[in-house]
This record gives C-alpha cells, structure tokens and sequence, in this order.
C-alpha cells in the first residue's frame, strides 16, 4: 500500500496475515464454509456488515441462547398444552429493544449530563434519557467471545514476529526519545535470566511494568492494538470483536419505542434534528434484516428438525416460534412507529419548531 503506518515494508505481510486470521478465525466460529461462502449466523453478520463489529455481537447473543430466554412466555408441555408465565409481549419486545439498543446504533451519554438528570429527573421530561446497564449475562457473553478472538489474534501475530524476526529488528527502542539501549542488544544479566518474561507481540517497554505476552493478558482489543513492539500494527477493525462501550448511554432508541414522539428526542435526549430520523432508520432497518433472516432460516427443514450438524446450538433459534414471533413483533412495531413520524417528516415537520 501506498500509506504504510508504522509497519514499514513488513505491511503488506501484515495485511495478509490480518486476512488470513479473519477468514480462519470466522471458519472456526462457524460462519464461513472452507470455500469463503457465509453460512448459518454469518450470513446474519454479513447482511448487518454496515453495523461491524455489533453484527459479531448480535450473532453471539443468537448463538448463546440468550434470545430465548427473552422471549420465553410458556412452557409447552407433551400434550400440547401450555404453561404461561407473567411475561407479556410488550415486555419481551422491551427487553430485545433495551439489548439491541446498546449495540446498534448507540450514542456515548456525558457522565456530567447523565449526573445532572439524576439530580434534576424532572428535566427529562416524559423519556428516560440515560439508558439501563446493560444485562450482566450479555457482557459476559460478549466477554468470552472477545477474549477468544483476542487469544487467537495473539498467537496469529506472535507467529508472524517470529518467521519476520530478522525484518522487524530487536525492539529496543526507547518510545518518547528513540534511544536504543543497549546499541549492539549484547547486555545481558545473567542472574535476571530466569526472572525475565519473553515478549514477541507486546513491547519491551510495556513489558517493563509487568505486563505479559499471553493472550489472556490483553484485557481488550484497545490493550492489544495500543501496546504492540515495534515493527507491529494491528489495526482494531482487523478483529471480529464488538467491545462494550463503557460509561452512560443515550436511551433515544427506547424512548421512541415507548412513546414514538420525534420531538421528545430532539428536545429531551438531544439528538440533533438533523440526524434523528437517519439515526431510527438505521436501526428499523437492524431490526428488519435480523428478523427477515432468521425467517427465511426458520423456513430451512433441516433447522426444524434439530439436525443441522454445522449451526451447533442454532436450531433452537431459527425453529423456536416464539423468537420468531417476539421478533416478527418487535420488528413490526418499530417499523410502524417509524413510518409514522416518517409521514410527519414528509409532511414538513421539523424538529426544531
């Protein structure tokens, strides 16, 4: 490439090596066959590619049965019969909207805003403003994923710094004065050479503080990008990982759910006018192609009779009628709520008046 960031002649082999870990990595997961081709959820992830990396979150959360726990309202028993429990649809439809609204589509809340409506609830008005936390089993199932992808993305790149060992030079580069110490790498300290961690992907100079050179000590993918050696440039979209965004987040996607009244979102949430209805079409059309998806899936035989050998623990998602239906639901609702203010906007309606 014609731009090179830090990564010298070596990036052309980093970029194919970047290649080869996506596509291997992806193979393993499940979501493409040996031939390149999308299968099972990752033909969900890729129809949502506009979204990366949320479409990778959106598929674990299909994949770990938590959708179904959702949207469980009865218990069918042998006979046929049903056992319902206190769950109402618009319950359910809430719950899918609340997780789905911190992945797609989410907009970072000011911590000083969100204290302020904390001490001053009245300025809200009629939305919530400040969205829920999110649930703690859905972080913890995105957490296991990216620690996965993490780990295999370690070892994809320790590989490629020790076969370009002799390319990418000893790193012993001081980062704020470029120093190198020692000059010829010929000090040594031979009492200390039990004590000392090898360090092939993360820098010398981090390692200093204790930190180590295995996959499961990069806590995330910011970690991992930001304290590489020299030579190394990994850059975080190369990496199928959807990090939580920490801190408070704007809730304009549940209150217009809740209410469907554009102008509360302009004048309570702050969502600028401007951008507000791109911003709920954007996600009209999330929710559109998941359900549009797991519908045509649903459809497929060998998902009804649980016999799919690839899709693992899909079968349940794509044949339960109840995600089906709590989907189908969810979808046509937002999507009517949608349609509304869009006839409003046709009409002349702005935001600001």
């Amino acid at each position: 490439p014609l731009f090179q960031p830090g990564g010298g002649s070596l990036m052309s082999a980093q970029y194919a090596m970047a290649f080869r870990f996506t596509a291997e990595y992806l193979q393993r997961e499940g979501m493409m066959n040996k031939s390149a081709g999308p299968c099972d959820l990752g033909c969900i992830a890729s129809l949502l590619c506009t979204c990366e990396p949320a479409n990778f979150a959106a598929v674990d959360l299909l994949r770990s049965r938590y959708v179904e726990q959702i949207v469980q309202r009865f218990v069918e028993a042998s006979d046929g019969t049903k056992e319902y429990n206190e769950k109402t649809p618009a319950q359910v439809q809430e719950a899918l909207i609340s997780v789905f609204a911190h992945l797609f589509g989410a907009v970072k809340l000011p911590k000083w805003h969100a204290d302020f409506l904390q001490e001053r609830p009245e300025r809200k008005g009629p939305s919530t403003v400040v969205l829920g936390a999110l649930d703690p089993k859905v972080s913890e199932i995105l957490g296991v994923h990216s620690r996965h992808a993490i780990e295999a993305a370690v070892e994809y790149w320790r590989a490629f710094s020790v076969a370009f060992a002799k390319e990418l030079g000893d790193d012993n580069k001081l980062p704020f004065t470029g120093c190198s110490w020692p000059e010829d790498g010929s000090f040594k300290l031979p009492m200390f050479d039990g004590l000392s961690v090898p360090a092939d992907v993360r820098s010398r100079f981090v390692s200093l503080s204790g930190h180590g050179d295995r996959g499961e000590d990069f806590a995330t993918v910011g970690e991992l990008c930001g304290s590489l050696r020299r030579g190394l440039v990994i850059d975080p979209k190369f990496l199928p990982v959807y990090q939580i965004e920490e801190g408070p987040q704007n809730a304009y996607i549940l209150d217009f759910w809740r209410d469907g009244s554009l102008p509360n979102l302009v004048r309570f949430n702050k969502i600028g006018d401007n951008s507000v209805w791109q911003m709920l079409k954007d996600f009209a059309l999330v929710l559109t192609a998941m359900h549009k998806s797991l519908d045509r899936r649903c459809k497929y035989a060998p998902y009804k009779r649980g016999i799919h050998g690839e899709g693992r623990n899909l079968e349940t998602v794509f044949s339960d009628p109840q995600v089906q239906e709590a989907f189908k639901l969810m979808c046509a609702d937002f999507a009517e709520k949608f349609n509304n203010i869009a006839k409003t906007a046709d009409a002349g309606w702005s935001g600001g008046k």
